[in-house]
């Protein structure tokens, strides 16, 4: 049998895949839906102006979001290109520990990231899983609300105010609850806006804590994913400021039971299509 040998660094081949799947994509597809905008808002008239909407700029849309497509599926390749080297380290570990080689094999496949060892993938019921609940994905109100208050030392949250039991207020703490050390304190936007800004798009798998958005339309609505059904086709996500006055939040309008579903297309929807943005 050859010996095998590592051409790829795992984790910048993974770093690539990423960043074409959810930045530069996202980038892409925002800048589409920005000059859709603006064609809209033009007060450009006439026959050259009508035949610009008419042909050329669907024509020219169609293939700007094909563009954004293809970003996607070469980090996708890129991704899988690197699970396929590490299923491989994996076989010549196995292989070399049959006729005695463990220790060998195991300092080839550590070699390949530069970490020095393969990272664990997240299990059921944890961030960034594929399928189960997060912790805390079935309090009450109640609970909820009470672990909010006490939560005031943490940085990122819009207490006090007509804020605090708004969409965005809740999505910041429940990241922060999750074990995010990033700064959400920040301009992150609107509710419609917050997935998106941190690197979302809406062919993201979604993962358990992710943050999901309505992207477009007045302030948008920002949820959290809390739990993700066995074959991925449908999720529950979190979500406050459901209900009576979309400037004002209310305690008693947190819900963790409104389902998301995953469509023919691949991509999630609640209402209507949704940008998701896992934890990192």
């Amino acid at each position: 049998m050859a010996s095998l040998t590592h051409g790829m660094n795992l984790d910048d081949v993974e770093a690539l895949g990423r960043y074409l799947q959810q930045e530069a994509s996202r980038r892409v597809l925002s800048m589409v839906d920005e000059l859709d905008r603006a064609v809209a808002a033009s007060s450009w008239r006439g026959p050259d102006a009508d035949r610009f909407r008419r042909d050329w700029w669907p024509k020219h849309k169609a293939n700007l979001r094909q563009v954004g497509d293809h970003l996607h599926g070469f980090g996708q390749s890129a991704l899988n290109n690197a699970t396929e080297q590490e299923r491989a380290s994996d076989e010549a570990r196995s292989t070399r520990a049959m006729s005695g080689g463990a220790d060998a094999a195991a300092a080839a496949v550590g070699s390949a990231r530069s970490g020095g060892s393969a990272p664990t993938a997240p299990g059921a019921n944890e961030v960034g899983g594929t399928t189960g609940s997060l912790p805390g994905a079935g309090r009450t109100w109640q609970q909820v609300d009470a672990a909010y208050r006490t939560a005031s030392g943490l940085g990122g949250h819009d207490f006090g105010g007509p804020y605090q039991y708004q969409c965005t207020a809740w999505a910041k703490f429940r990241w922060q609850e999750l074990g995010y050390k990033g700064d959400l304190s920040g301009a992150l936007g609107n509710g419609g806006e917050m997935a998106g800004n941190l690197g979302g798009t809406p062919t993201t798998p979604v993962r358990l804590g992710a943050m999901a958005s309505y992207g477009s339309g007045g302030y948008g609505h920002v949820m959290i994913v809390e739990s993700i059904s066995a074959d991925g086709s449908s999720a529950t996500v979190s979500e406050w400021n459901v209900g009576r006055d979309v400037e004002n939040g209310y305690a008693d309008e947190y819900r963790s039971t409104t389902t998301i579903v995953r469509r023919g297309d691949g991509w999630f929807y609640g209402e209507r299509q949704l940008i998701i943005a896992n934890l990192p």
